[in-house]
């Protein structure tokens, strides 16, 4: 590839100020910066069940939806949607997406649940009844009209009620307890 056709870098060692756009303090390391890349202020992101909402926040505040597969621009502020059901997608990209802030916006488990998995995030309750309902108390949530904010409680232990011979049958949900909201269960078998 031709050196003037060669796309620029991004900054992956956090020294640059403009992070994570290089911003030339790397030039000795081969590092510039990266002129086709976007620089959004504000993604959204949710897994399947939610990605309508996410859809319409993102086209609201004209800005991005954060797809699982795709490259993911540089962002302002990261909004995860969390449904609880299915926290697989809204986990990674909290962990993976590049965002000077993130918040959490949960859709039907309280917010103090998913403390442990988005850690010192602000983590606001929408109802998820009614869309429309939800939609406008999300545009609140971010346009700072909310005075609500994350309690530091969080499900620690509890014993699953099962019949023993359906302890197989509860693993999968209790595996996904343990794995997604470092719950302490035990069961007959513990």
């Amino acid at each position: 590839m031709p050196e003037s056709q060669e796309l620029k870098k991004l900054c992956v060692c956090g020294r640059s100020k403009r992070m994570p756009m290089c911003d030339n303090s790397h030039s000795a390391e081969g590092w510039s910066c990266a002129e086709t890349s976007t620089h959004e202020i504000i993604g959204f992101c949710s897994s399947h069940r939610y990605r309508n909402l996410a859809m319409k926040l993102a086209s609201h505040y004209s800005d991005s939806l954060i797809l699982p597969g795709q490259a993911t621009p540089a962002l302002e502020y990261l909004v995860i949607l969390a449904d609880p059901l299915d926290l697989e997608f809204p986990v990674r990209a909290f962990q993976s997406v590049q965002a000077k802030r993130r918040s959490v916006l949960s859709l039907g488990a309280p917010p103090e649940v998913l403390s442990d998995l988005f850690p010192s995030v602000p983590i606001s309750g929408l109802d998820t009844e009614d869309m429309t309902v939800t939609f406008k108390m999300a545009c609140e949530i971010l346009d700072g009209n909310d005075t609500g904010s994350a309690s530091s409680r969080s499900l620690k232990s509890a014993f699953v009620s099962h019949a023993v011979v359906d302890e197989s049958l509860l693993m999968s949900a209790v595996e996904y307890l343990r794995n997604y909201f470092s719950a302490d269960l035990f069961l007959c078998a513990d």
